[in-house]
């Protein structure tokens, strides 16, 4: 499900979008891939009908008919191409995930920039850039902190 959600520029979820997505996830949707925010977002991985995961950071539990399954809500994943002047609104992610019949069976990311080059703009992996240090060294760790680094491709 790519639902057209959030508001731009914020860095979190509201809470009524958070329950938009955790409800469809209940209902049966094993990926919900949100945009709209231009900012990156946090990414939840749900456990659906496992009464014994308990929610935390980065983590859901929710009812759903069926049997016992993981899903994924990404709230934004930000801005893939843009013209837009911040570092923030320049980083996007490109998200993996690996799913079966029985749901979500794994989960990652890998951030890229826009930036100036060739005949304009070019998309690049954060991680060139952020070897340079600087704003977009900040604006990885931030990601890191914000997503969590064990996703990260």
């Amino acid at each position: 499900v790519m639902p057209h959600w959030g508001f731009e520029y914020e860095y979190y979820p509201d809470p009524w979008f958070m329950q938009i997505g955790r409800r469809m996830v209940a209902m049966g949707a094993d990926l919900v891939v949100g945009q709209g925010p231009h900012v990156v977002q946090p990414v939840e991985r749900c456990f659906v009908n496992t009464p014994s995961e308990v929610p935390g950071v980065r983590t859901c539990s929710v009812r759903g008919d069926g049997p016992p399954r993981e899903a994924a809500i990404a709230y934004s994943l930000g801005n893939f191409d843009t013209v837009q002047p911040t570092i923030p609104v320049q980083t996007g992610l490109v998200l993996t995930a690996e799913l079966d019949a029985g749901g979500l069976l794994g989960l990652g990311w890998r951030a890229v920039a826009t930036v100036p080059g060739g005949d304009g703009r070019q998309v690049v992996p954060l991680d060139e850039l952020a070897a340079g240090g600087g704003a977009w060294n900040i604006e990885s760790g931030r990601l890191s902190a914000h997503l969590g680094a064990g996703w990260r491709r």
